[in-house]
């Protein structure tokens, strides 16, 4: 008698219909003895695959309500700061895989669409995962950011946080993609720019990173038990209506939407799940339409699909549901209710945000043609209910300098279309995610363990004045967080080199070009910081070392020889720190910088001047009332915190420059609405 493995191939013989007949008839009683769920879910979904397109579409317009996708995404994105024209932002979040990282970082960058950005988000790792992270940092389209566990979905919503992608997707640590993927998603995208996002079929491979075979994996997508490839539904209209998260982890989703829609669901637990539909319903998404296989996914024990019964994912998807067909409803019910209203704010007649009292009320602030108005504005940025809409690009990014809830769009219907998508996705996340559940803290610039960074502090004299106290106060910040700090003057005096010395500061001095790049190599520096000081900006570019300056209130009064030095050396200028609003008003608008540099950096309050007889730091109250002495002792401790807190988000700043990273994706640091997550 022939073994049992060559009887069943005799019997069935593999890729047969009667072989794909058995398989699932084997999936379905392991399904059945799952529970009813999970088999009565496949029925309905091979039912409903089975119904005439025509009786489909009504059923998902009676869920969704008719949606008019076409308007929502026409806009235009040439020369806009918060999405960079053809840039594709992937952000790969990772805990505890260091053994897979590589391969998955190494898949992306060897992408044949090459104009991207990596931004990798190590959740809290305990693992040797640093010895990878350092063969990447010095990739200039690498970026690596760490914060303590947070878990996948504030993992995700932090790093896109710095994306300034026009397109937007992520891997994991033990998938890879295909060389091909972005460019052949990205080309869909820009032919049918009306859609929000597209998906691909994929590869599933097992641990050793083979084709996988006779799994039990999404057998409804698979053509026999042997097959490894993943052949997605090209009708997406069940992805609301079903239980069904077939979209994959191969997809590009355009960067307009993922701003529109904001933050990941923090505690559902089908995050990924929960976007998709949010896109489908806002904005539409599709197929890619062709059989390419762009992605190779990872099932192994630790992989989220393999633990699918243990994370209870069925469960949780079908609460989802439950939470999706609420949500639809909240979309359909028409605005100017006691539920759902929208107010238009018109910036050039009103100064102030008006009263959004009710937690279904939504702003759209709409700006016209002048690009300084938005700096006479500030209180219209202080509510995470209010949009930011205009038609014209250099506002766009006059506003991107102090919100990222920005959108530049054709007036009309196109941003009226865009504005009820974005009241719709924030009003209802705010409302179904508490503030501390949503609560996140930003993560900080990975560096490496026992490596101080060098930093060169330029200015051109070290006068006894306000401005070298803020810098003391500067140097005394970084200095806590690990940098080492050096003073380089264009103007040596015996009194600078004393105060110097008694801050514990080496002391160096610099003439010309050329003495001032000996000192950059001799020293090893890794970043200039500049005060008052142009000298030897060339140099440091020439070097890829980022020169930084700092702009403080006595900039604003610069003559016209001095302001043309300042837009000469822009050219070597990584970015500009801009102290108070009404700098970076000057910088942009009379300067002439271009604000993609710049980064509104509010000033931290000075540290008290230590008053005569003054103690280990500390000032003397024995002299005043018990209430004077209250009230003193809780500005400096107030001064304190505010300076700790503001040294902090220049060290996370500063870190990101070193990696190569822009201005304009380092303003989350100095966002006041942003908390930084301990190193």
């Amino acid at each position: 008698m022939p073994p049992p493995s060559r009887l069943r191939r005799l019997l069935l013989p593999p890729g047969t219909r009667r072989d794909k007949i058995a398989w699932l008839a084997k999936l379905s009683v392991g399904k059945m003895r799952e529970g009813p769920g999970p088999w009565l879910r496949a029925v309905r979904r091979g039912l409903f695959d089975a119904l005439p397109q025509g009786l489909k579409a009504r059923i998902v317009r009676r869920r969704l309500g008719a949606q008019d996708y076409a308007t929502a995404l026409q806009h235009p994105n040439a020369g806009f700061d918060l999405e960079q024209p053809g840039l594709i932002s992937v952000i790969l979040p990772v805990y505890n895989q260091a053994d897979m990282l590589a391969a998955s970082i190494e898949s992306v960058l060897a992408q044949t669409h090459s104009h991207l950005e990596l931004i990798i988000v190590d959740d809290g790792s305990s693992d040797a995962i640093d010895e990878t992270l350092a063969r990447f940092v010095s990739e200039p389209r690498v970026r690596i950011l760490r914060q303590s566990n947070q878990k996948l979905p504030k993992a995700l919503s932090n790093g896109f946080t710095f994306a300034r992608g026009q397109y937007r997707s992520w891997t994991s640590a033990d998938n890879q993609m295909e060389p091909e993927q972005l460019a052949v998603l990205k080309d869909c995208l820009e032919e049918d720019p009306t859609v929000g996002l597209v998906f691909s079929d994929y590869t599933v491979i097992d641990a050793e990173g083979a084709p996988l075979r006779g799994s039990t994996f999404r057998p409804q997508n698979r053509s026999s038990p042997e097959s490894a490839e993943l052949r997605l539904p090209r009708d997406c209209s069940a992805l609301n209506v079903l239980q069904d998260n077939f979209v994959g982890p191969s997809f590009l989703y355009q960067g307009t939407v993922g701003r529109c829609l904001g933050d990941y669901a923090p505690t559902l637990g089908v995050e990924d799940y929960d976007y998709w539909m949010r896109i489908g319903a806002e904005f539409g998404l599709r197929h890619l339409g062709s059989d390419q296989l762009l992605y190779r996914y990872r099932w192994h024990d630790n992989s989220l699909n393999a633990r699918a019964r243990e994370l209870r994912l069925f469960e949780i998807g079908r609460e989802l549901m439950a939470h999706e067909a609420e949500r639809a409803k909240w979309r359909s019910a028409p605005w100017g209710t006691s539920e759902k209203r929208l107010h238009a704010i018109d910036p050039k007649q009103q100064e102030h945000a008006p009263q959004l009292d009710q937690p279904g009320s939504y702003a759209m602030c709409l700006w016209g043609p002048d690009p300084e108005l938005p700096f006479d504005r500030p209180q219209l940025f202080e509510d995470e209910r209010i949009g930011h809409f205009t038609a014209h690009p250099q506002v766009a990014n006059s506003l991107a300098l102090f919100s990222d809830q920005v959108w530049l769009v054709p007036e009309g219907e196109p941003m009226q279309r865009l504005a009820r998508a974005c009241a719709n996705e924030r009003l209802h996340f705010l409302a179904h995610n508490p503030l501390a559940e949503r609560s996140r803290r930003l993560p900080s610039p990975w560096r490496a363990e026992g490596k101080p960074q060098q930093l060169l502090l330029l200015i051109e004299d070290f006068a006894q004045g306000k401005p070298e106290r803020i810098l003391l106060d500067q140097v005394a910040e970084l200095r806590q967080r690990g940098w080492q700090v050096r003073l380089c003057v264009a103007k040596s005096s015996e009194a600078g080199r004393d105060r110097a010395a008694a801050a514990g500061l080496e002391y160096l001095h610099t003439a010309d070009p050329d003495s001032f790049a000996r000192v950059l190599e001799r020293k090893s520096i890794h970043l200039v910081l500049s005060q008052h000081c142009l000298l030897g900006a060339a140099e440091a570019k020439q070097r890829q070392i980022p020169f930084v300056q700092i702009l403080h209130n006595s900039d604003l009064l610069r003559d016209p020889e001095a302001i043309q030095a300042y837009r000469e050396a822009d050219a070597h200028t990584h970015a500009y720190l801009c102290l108070s609003r009404e700098l970076a008003r000057h910088s942009h608008l009379r300067l002439g910088l271009p604000t993609q540099k710049l980064v509104l950096a509010p000033a931290a309050v000075a540290a008290p001047i230590p008053a005569p007889g003054a103690r280990e730091g500390r000032q003397d109250f024995s002299a005043a009332s018990p209430g004077e002495a209250a009230a003193a002792q809780g500005r400096a401790a107030e001064a304190a915190f505010e300076l700790d807190d503001w040294g902090r988000r220049l060290d996370c700043c500063l870190g990101w420059f070193l990696q190569g990273g822009g201005a304009v994706a380092a303003r989350p640091w100095f966002a006041a609405k942003h908390r930084i997550d301990a190193r």
